[in-house]
């Protein structure tokens, strides 16, 4: 291959790069709590929790804002192994986590969500917001999305109401963000590529 033609090519393959890695990937770092900067689990007997207070850097890929969060293993309203409580030792609490986003791309968040004596859970990814109430003795599972209208920085952003002063509040695990392009961007840039292949495939003809 030509060495301009290769540099073409190689440039369309990192354009082409998040469209064709797995619709199902996870853009979030730590979707499900289990990594974290301070060791502590569940001793098989005791429930436990690990209050985060705003500013903490324990929740591994989060930011922890407003009062308070907690870690929660065992607890009432525990999901997947270590899920976090929005409404902290007190609340309100949050977290958050930004993300990259491109132009035209459809962005989905999904999560699940338990209920520890606080019922409402605030979603947000990029500029779209949902309101969600939990139930007792119940695993839900919420759904939102986002069409980035510029390439820029969005976040997720997960929080109890800030009327929520208690110690209860919201459960929350497994957040998956992904993302697909619009589909008259994948089809061009698939285009282009295959137009630097026919390319290519002249070149080792002549």
């Amino acid at each position: 291959m030509h060495k301009k033609t290769m540099a073409v090519a190689v440039l369309a393959l990192g354009v082409l790069a998040p469209v064709l890695s797995p619709a199902n990937a996870n853009i979030l770092v730590n979707g499900d709590f289990e990594t974290n900067t301070q060791n502590w689990h569940w001793n098989g007997v005791n429930p436990a929790y690990l209050k985060l207070n705003a500013g903490s850097t324990v929740l591994t890929g989060w930011t922890v804002e407003l009062n308070s969060v907690d870690l929660i293993q065992g607890w009432t309203g525990s999901i997947n192994g270590i899920g976090v409580d929005l409404a902290g030792s007190p609340g309100p609490g949050a977290i958050s986590q930004s993300f990259a986003a491109v132009a035209g791309y459809t962005y989905t968040l999904n999560w699940d969500y338990g209920f520890n004596g606080g019922s409402d859970l605030i979603a947000q990814v990029g500029t779209t917001t949902g309101n969600f109430t939990a139930i007792s003795n119940s695993v839900q599972h919420g759904v939102l999305q986002f069409v980035a209208q510029s390439t820029d920085t969005y976040v997720v952003r997960f929080a109890t109401p800030s009327t929520n002063t208690t110690n209860g509040g919201p459960t929350l695990d497994n957040v998956v963000l992904t993302a697909v392009p619009e589909p008259e961007s994948a089809a061009m840039l698939l285009a282009g590529l295959g137009v630097i292949g026919f390319l290519a495939r002249r070149r080792r003809v002549s």
